[in-house]
């Protein structure tokens, strides 16, 4: 029985290209940041089996929630240094791209040497989002308090790749939740306290020398 090469390779070929499957989380993280001022969203990647990845396209972008006091958008140059962190999924490739552009972020990263394996239900750090909280002018930070917004991952233009650079699938998201927090915090019991113990200690001191003084003339 002669079986032609073709009908050899052609089961081979679909194999080789088919899209790993495994089903793909990514999870942007809550978080809360001082009105006026900036901090960083973390977002997580978790997978149901072991893969192997070797670099990814990111789309997050920004929506308003509730309140209307200010607002919050990706930092023009931000901080990458948690490619460093040894929980960032790639490592330090030195090819990572961030690019903004209005409320939304994209995201590359590759490793055209290594892969980097994604083990079944461990989390691992996809990201790390910088952002800045703008009040208009004269805004009041105390009215922005409590104001949020959503950062999600834009699917459609969110991709993961496999060792053989195909994406795997099927892929889904989490959004996370940004809080703003008043930009100068009330000054607390025990400051007050410290503050008024402090001015009873000068008072105190001040008598005393002054009491002393007094009593040297009198010797004279």
């Amino acid at each position: 029985m002669r079986v032609s090469l073709t009908a050899l390779l052609l089961p081979c070929f679909f194999l080789c290209t088919a899209n790993v499957r495994a089903d793909l989380v990514i999870e942007v993280q809550d978080a809360s940041i001082h009105a006026a001022g900036e901090g960083f969203v973390d977002v997580l990647i978790t997978s149901d089996s072991d893969v192997l990845v070797s670099g990814f396209d990111l789309e997050f972008e920004i929506t308003s929630g509730s309140g209307n006091h200010g607002t919050l958008s990706f930092k023009a140059s931000p901080d990458t240094s948690y490619v460093t962190d040894p929980d960032y999924l790639l490592g330090n490739t030195g090819n990572l791209f961030p690019t903004v552009s209005g409320l939304s972020l994209t995201i590359s990263d590759f490793d055209n040497t290594n892969n980097h394996p994604l083990l079944n239900g461990i989390s691992r750090l996809l990201a790390r989002l910088h952002v800045v909280h703008d009040l208009p002018s004269g805004g009041s930070a105390a009215l922005a308090a409590a104001d949020t917004f959503t950062i999600s991952a834009v699917l459609a233009n969110t991709e993961v790749s496999d060792e053989t650079l195909a994406p795997i699938t099927p892929l889904s998201g989490l959004s996370g939740t940004v809080t703003i927090s008043s930009a100068v915090p009330e000054p607390g019991p025990w400051l007050t306290c410290g503050v008024v113990a402090l001015a009873l200690l000068w008072r105190r001191r001040f008598g005393c020398r002054s009491a002393t003084t007094r009593q040297l003339g009198s010797q004279q």
